[in-house]
């Protein structure tokens, strides 16, 4: 099922690259010219990220920065935990729950954000956040727009079979790890499933 949902966001990340710049993927048989204008097409994309990425950089800015509150769970008086709760510096508890739905309905999962590959010297280094709703379970996850995904529990997010790889890792661990790039800084979520 997760494999599906990453298959789908390759090729949805793909087709919203290619729509961006107003180019059509070229066929198998393409020529060297047809090659050289999707490349064309790809630099056109990774310019606008830049621009779009110091755009947010500029406004995030302007924003105070939140205060981590470490959350102290008392199980005498805390009702279960119903979605994330950010225990320490992008360190979070998750009910297993959570998680769990967000896999068993990857679609919806896929409409809180829009993904892009990033590229870089003809390579794919990660996977760009957009569109990201406050209060969408990505948010609560501590995802932020612009955040370049890289790795998760150290398995890189560069092809479709990586990502299956770092998923089935996942699917049965009691803690996730997961490596991005935001504004240039590489930092580390961590997340402790909890029953």
């Amino acid at each position: 099922m997760l494999g599906a949902m990453f298959r789908k966001l390759w090729r949805t990340s793909l087709a919203v690259a290619v729509t961006a710049c107003g180019a059509a993927p070229p066929p198998a048989d393409a020529s060297d010219e047809q090659f050289a204008q999707t490349r064309a097409a790809q630099a056109a994309i990774e310019a606008r990220l830049t621009a779009l990425e110091e755009r947010m950089s500029k406004a995030e800015a302007s924003t105070p920065s939140p205060v981590a509150v470490v959350a102290q769970p008392d199980p005498t008086r805390d009702p279960p935990l119903t979605g994330p709760v950010l225990v320490g510096d992008h360190h979070y508890r998750v009910p297993r729950k959570f998680f769990d739905d967000m896999l068993q309905d990857p679609d919806s999962t896929m409409r809180e954000v829009r993904v892009v590959p990033v590229t870089s010297g003809g390579r794919t280094t990660g996977l760009r956040f957009f569109g990201l709703r406050p209060n969408t379970r990505l948010v609560r996850l501590g995802f932020q727009n612009g955040d370049q995904l890289e790795s998760l529990n150290g398995v890189p997010l560069t092809t479709p079979d990586q990502a299956l790889e770092a998923y089935s890792a996942a699917r049965g661990a009691d803690s996730l790890r997961v490596r991005l790039l935001r504004h240039g800084q590489r930092i580390e979520l961590r997340y402790d499933l909890v029953d």
